[in-house]
């Protein structure tokens, strides 16, 4: 069974809990939008890639691409980088941190991470759709039934 996953925007330990719900020789395929906004993107990215998962690239990590163009352009010109870019906006700096590529400095300013309480699987050959809700005590399976689409 093939699974599509999209939008795990770097919440790792929700995918891991998302993953352990599939059965356990799914073909899982990634739809872009793996990095930004929580904090353990570099997490996803390396389960994704040690596990030999397919992937297809999302608006977050063409933003992320494009501003390694720039960061390589400015740097080889020994030009600046501008203080603020629509993907530092978009959970940039959080992935920047779950690489350690970059570190906070105490402003006083409050920096917003995000984290999803649910997670989902769609299951192309049956309709299903796998989801887990984090709950107080970890995370529960919802499973859903969809042939609207078939």
């Amino acid at each position: 069974m093939h699974y599509v996953i999209g939008d795990v925007h770097g919440n790792y330990k929700t995918l891991l809990a998302l993953v352990q719900k599939l059965p356990s020789d799914a073909t899982i395929v990634f739809v872009g939008d793996l990095v930004d906004r929580a904090g353990e993107s570099a997490e996803v990215v390396k389960f994704i890639r040690d596990n030999a998962h397919l992937c297809v690239m999302g608006n977050h990590e063409e933003m992320m691409v494009t501003f390694g163009k720039l960061f390589i352009n400015n740097y080889e010109n020994d030009r600046s980088l501008p203080s603020h870019s629509i993907w530092f906006s978009n959970g940039g700096i959080d992935t920047l941190l779950s690489y350690g590529l970059i570190s906070l400095v105490d402003t006083g300013c409050n920096m917003h991470t995000y984290g999803y309480s649910q997670l989902s699987a769609y299951c192309v050959e049956s309709g299903e759709t796998v989801s887990v809700q984090r709950v107080q005590d970890g995370y529960k399976k919802v499973v859903k039934k969809d042939t609207s689409f078939r």
